[in-house]
């Protein structure tokens, strides 16, 4: 079975927008999300400062509570967004995206082999699993063998 992305959010509506109205496109939220992998359970990012500490994600220099978001604007994924429409205030609502709804399929061309010491001339610790951006692109690196560093630029939940 694939990678799913899946989410649990809870909407709630500004006070100048009647109770009862369903969400739609140009309405700003205020939602609570959790992320995670379908298949795994493994919890990638949340609003909920309670979610955060139980998965063991908690940052404490992240402010937790509910997310502005003006449905349509891109802030999330679309296919994310897209499942607040139509939730009213306090509806809480989980949903299961595919990964080709969510963060596409994991890319070969994305995995890059760079040699250790241009990173190291900038500023940029060569370790496994060392989160790095180069030229606005931000990756992970994978191995590090021979002075040479392989770098995976696909989303880190690509399948």
């Amino acid at each position: 079975m694939e990678d799913q992305a899946k989410l649990s959010g809870q909407t709630q509506k500004e006070p100048e927008t009647p109770v009862e109205e369903a969400a739609s496109y140009g309405d700003f939220l205020l939602v609570d999300y959790t992320l995670g992998i379908g298949d795994t359970g493994e919890i990638y990012k949340t609003t909920v400062e309670q979610d955060a500490k139980e998965y063991g994600i908690y940052d404490e220099s992240q402010r937790y509570g509910p997310a502005l978001l003006i449905l349509g604007a891109g802030w999330l994924h679309r296919n994310i967004e897209k499942l607040f429409v139509g939730m009213k205030p306090g509806e809480t609502k989980e949903g299961v995206l595919q990964p080709n709804e969510a963060f596409g399929e994991r890319d070969p061309r994305n995995i890059k082999t760079i040699l250790a010491r241009r990173l190291e001339k900038r500023g940029i610790t060569v370790r496994v699993g060392e989160k790095i951006v180069i030229d606005g692109r931000e990756g992970r690196i994978d191995s590090v063998s021979g002075g040479r560093v392989r770098v995976d630029f696909n989303h880190p939940l690509a399948s």
